[in-house]
């Protein structure tokens, strides 16, 4: 903060005062005459009180009547309001949507294939269309696994049961393990016995044509 010197014209005397001090309150301290501070100095005096005056809080207003009344009516009815609880806890997820289909299609295959609920002529159609149904859900895992992975569908289509481990154990596919399981229950054993049939004669011809190379 530089200072400002000056010269009273009444008796000469010099004083040194702020350049930020009033203007009009500066006068001489031998004679009392009134000084006149340079014009930059009263530039930079007016500038440094307007910048205090800006740096002031203002106080406070007060709130009318209409605002107090509305802030303890909104208070009010924030006391008073039932608390809403947000629609999403309500919802139910694919893991429970799954479980739902598999219970529903578990007890219809059930009653279908073992509570005789179907004629002789469809059950046996159902029996011999068993292993077909399985194929075609096979086909599917294995297109979800060469989707997801080459190297599982590659194994899906080599190695059946891979299939089977893929999809209750890998997979993510909810909706297709529960439809999948849900058929299984009144498919698995037909489905089961004729893989299972194929299995033996396969290995049977090729005991065969090992014994019938090794007699030549």
């Amino acid at each position: 903060m530089a200072d400002v010197e000056l010269t009273c014209p009444v008796c000469d005397k010099s004083i040194i005062v702020s350049e930020y001090a009033d203007p009009d309150a500066v006068s001489c301290s031998t004679c009392g005459e009134k000084l006149v501070m340079p014009a930059r100095a009263q530039t930079q005096t007016k500038r440094g009180l307007h910048m205090a005056s800006a740096r002031k809080p203002e106080p406070e207003s007060e709130p009318s009547g209409d605002e107090s009344e509305t802030g303890q009516e909104w208070r009010f009815n924030t006391q008073t309001r039932s608390k809403a609880v947000p629609r999403e806890k309500y919802r139910v997820g694919p893991a429970v949507r799954s479980w739902l289909i598999f219970s529903a299609l578990a007890c219809a295959m059930y009653f279908i294939r073992y509570r005789g609920l179907l004629p002789v002529l469809y059950e046996s159609h159902f029996k011999t269309g068993a292993p077909f149904i399985y194929l075609a859900f096979h086909i599917l895992i294995t297109l979800k696994a060469f989707k997801d992975s080459v190297f599982n569908g590659i194994l899906c289509f080599l190695l059946p049961p891979y299939a089977l481990y893929y999809l209750f154990l890998v997979c993510d596919d909810f909706y297709l393990r529960a439809v999948f399981g849900g058929v299984l229950v009144g498919i698995g054993v037909e489905s089961f016995l004729f893989f299972q049939s194929m299995v033996l004669k396969f290995f049977d011809a090729a005991h065969s044509f090992i014994q019938g190379g090794a007699l030549r």
